[in-house]
């Protein structure tokens, strides 16, 4: 599947507009104070009226975490002159360790989502909060899409959107979260790009972005919306490697070599993350002595016992789903716990499965990208249904990670499926594939660079 997809000067450009407006949108709310906060649930106990603030909607009082929790310390640590040790408590406390607080340790520079509270202050620093990750994961999201898709960027643009968009990240939202997934699809993008580019420069500078990005996710320590992007990152990146065929001659030297800066940025990122982990140690061991979050260990299988009628991981749009009172109901016991993500991974694996078969038999070269993310999807599916495997999810530390909260891997496996079913369908065309692929039109030379042959932007 040789060939070289080379778009024209409409194409190129639509490509560029959506990151644009999407820096542009982030520079304009961050200019006006404006996120998504919920630390107004401080005027209902302390205001009287309407919230002068409020622009839209009201507080959630459920994400105290964020207001009552994160919010406080970080107006702590204002008033502190931003340390790297916060005094509030006798002996003081890490502010480099816990709760993704701003402050002037060296680790901050691998926080670019703290960095508005040291230049613009608190009220530009909380917008600052909300939107860079946010930026982050739409443009990890949409990179790996268009990278995919190069001829369908408003497609990418929308399925970025909708990932953003995930309930599972607007109900914990906060860096610790979104950067994982974000690191994840954009690691992916970024390798894909230097399997095929032979120049230098951008493969540097997507390495340098990586390893940085891999520091952010890693030192936001929340394992639960660490470990499954790392998975899919981990499977996917291996079989972007075997489709270079590394067992013929010379192909093997030929992805070590385009892979070289990655690799050398990994090791650096590691060390990074060493580093600080070292120079941390004695808060870090006391996290791990704890029994939440260091002795929990979920075993496998537990998906229906917590949820036998599968409506919590399905999001049904009916009962009590983002209750905020009362008992718990079978979808979770608050909103945060309830909320899930678009299963497009779950519900077009066969149609998958099936492209990948067929395109096989019609002469095509297995693709091991397709292989991977089936292969990781049945992996995450086995955690939540099939018990009696628990050392390997240990070793995998899926056992960290509540069922609830694994729903992030359908959120970051969402644009990863897509694209590769509509890449499938484009490569195929026919007139009852083209309901999949939303248009019938011509063979597709888009996605083919992927698979082999070579790629210039």
């Amino acid at each position: 599947m040789g060939g070289a997809a080379r778009l024209g000067p409409a194409e190129l450009a639509g490509r560029h507009v959506v990151p644009l407006l999407a820096v542009l949108g982030s520079v304009l709310f961050i200019v006006l104070e404006i996120s998504g906060t919920s630390s107004g649930a401080y005027w209902m106990s302390f205001g009287t009226g309407t919230d002068p603030n409020a622009l839209l909607g009201g507080p959630r009082l459920i994400r105290s975490d964020e207001w009552l929790v994160q919010q406080s310390w970080i107006i702590s640590q204002s008033r502190q002159g931003f340390p790297s040790v916060n005094e509030t408590f006798p002996g003081g406390m890490d502010a480099t360790v816990l709760m993704e607080l701003p402050n002037t340790d060296w680790s901050t520079l691998f926080r670019p989502h703290m960095w508005g509270y040291l230049l613009l202050g608190l009220q530009h620093g909380s917008a600052w909060q909300w939107w860079i990750p946010a930026l982050g994961l739409v443009s990890g999201a949409y990179l790996l899409l268009v990278v995919l898709m190069p001829r369908r960027p408003l497609t990418a643009a929308l399925v970025a959107t909708a990932v953003w968009l995930s309930p599972i990240f607007q109900w914990w939202y906060g860096p610790n979260s979104l950067w994982p997934t974000a690191w994840a699809l954009l690691a992916l993008a970024g390798t894909i790009w230097m399997l095929r580019d032979d120049r230098l420069w951008p493969r540097i500078v997507w390495a340098v972005v990586i390893g940085w990005l891999a520091v952010t996710a890693a030192i936001g320590l929340y394992v639960p919306f660490q470990a499954p992007p790392v998975l899919i990152f981990v499977f996917c990146f291996v079989g972007l490697v075997l489709n270079e065929r590394p067992w013929r001659k010379g192909r093997l030297r030929r992805a070590v070599t385009r892979l070289a800066p990655l690799l050398i940025a990994g090791a650096a990122a590691i060390g990074v993350v060493v580093t600080w982990a070292l120079t941390r140690s004695s808060v870090l061991t006391a996290v791990q002595s704890t029994v939440y979050p260091g002795a929990r260990s979920d075993p496998t299988g537990q998906l229906l016992n917590q949820d036998p009628t599968l409506l919590g991981i399905a999001g049904a749009p009916w009962g009590q789903t983002f209750s905020t009172v009362g008992a718990p109901t079978a979808l979770g016991p608050n909103p945060s716990e309830s909320a899930t993500a678009i299963l497009l991974a779950v519900f077009v694996v066969p149609g998958l499965i099936y492209l990948v078969v067929r395109a096989v038999r019609r002469g095509s070269r297995v693709d091991f990208l397709d292989i991977a993310a089936i292969a990781v999807l049945l992996v995450v599916l086995a955690f939540l249904l099939v018990p009696g495997w628990d050392p390997v999810a240990r070793l995998l530390l899926l056992d960290k990670v509540p069922v609830a909260r694994l729903r992030v891997a359908f959120a970051a496996l969402l644009p990863l499926y897509f694209a590769l079913v509509v890449r499938r369908v484009d490569e195929m065309p026919s007139r009852r594939l083209a309901i999949v692929g939303g248009s019938r039109g011509s063979p597709s030379r888009s996605s083919r660079w992927c698979c082999g042959g070579s790629w210039r932007p």
